[in-house]
């Protein structure tokens, strides 16, 4: 995946790092609490090679949150 979850050694809060940004696009999307946050889903083959897992993860509990909404409520999967 081009985007991952990282909290470095001695930072405060983690990030999602942008590998291979394009464009337009940051090397690493942070938290700033009660004002923004980013959340990462992924739908990966499970490494064994069985099915496939569900990744969700935040910036902060508000991120996981709306990550965690977004995969689970009609409205935004149709969007999806």
């Amino acid at each position: 995946m081009n985007f991952h979850y990282v909290w470095p050694m001695g930072a405060a809060t983690p990030v999602i790092a942008n590998r291979h940004p394009r464009a337009g696009e940051q090397p690493e999307y942070g938290v700033t609490f009660q004002r923004s946050g980013y959340c990462l889903v992924a739908f990966q083959p499970k490494p064994d090679g069985h099915g496939k897992a569900l990744l969700i993860v935040g910036t902060d509990l508000s991120s996981l949150d709306a990550g965690g909404r977004f995969m689970t409520e009609p409205d935004w999967l149709r969007t999806l």
